[in-house]
């Protein structure tokens, strides 16, 4: 799985829940992404990796989860209809099929208190869906994480299979994914995965 289309996912996820960008500017944000990604930058020392099968932590971010390696960061500055904003993402390949995303931006404050939740997560969904052409889905419902309102969504458009669950803490959206390339990931692994996730100070 290519690292540049999962970010794209990603990338698209914010920018239907902030308003459209153009053609030019989307050009120029999948440049950036291909830029940052193609040196394979580093974590910065703030972000702990322990060994497998251990909590990856982000600082900044304010989470920790179960990457089962080392992902690679990326943080990029993306304009939208309500100004540029950072989205930073972490991703993990498993394997040339699994990949694993955790993602999160922050929204300006006054956007947030004058939008509705619901219509937040609903463009955030659907920006992610259309991105990879899902038509299909298994699941689709509303869910908390740590009392926060969130999605999880399970879909496929015959070839990706993907599972996400995001969900907004005060004026900041979390996006957790794991896409794999011919089939779902079996429980037990969407399971330690997303069940690891937890929200830090």
């Amino acid at each position: 799985m290519k690292k540049m289309k999962f970010n794209l996912v990603a990338l698209s996820f914010l920018l239907l829940s902030c308003g459209s960008v153009n053609n030019e500017q989307a050009a120029a944000i999948a440049n950036q992404l291909d830029s940052a990604l193609a040196g394979n930058s580093a974590i910065e020392e703030e972000n702990s990796i322990p060994e497998e099968g251990d909590l990856f932590t982000s600082k900044d971010g304010k989470f920790k989860i179960n990457f089962s390696g080392t992902p690679t960061e990326s943080s990029d500055i993306v304009p939208t209809e309500v100004g540029n904003i950072e989205m930073t993402s972490f991703m993990y390949e498993k394997s040339a099929t699994e990949a694993y995303m955790v993602a999160y931006n922050d929204y300006p404050s006054e956007m947030v208190k004058n939008s509705s939740v619901d219509d937040l997560l609903d463009g955030a969904k659907n920006g992610s869906s259309s991105s990879l052409g899902i038509t299909q889905f298994d699941i689709d419902k509303k869910m908390e994480i740590e009392g926060n309102p969130g999605r999880h969504f399970k879909g496929t458009n015959g070839a990706y299979y993907a599972e996400y669950k995001l969900f907004l803490k005060g004026n900041r959206l979390y996006q957790i994914a794991l896409i794999r390339d011919g089939s779902y990931a079996t429980p037990e692994r969407a399971e330690a995965f997303f069940g690891s996730f937890a929200l830090t100070e």
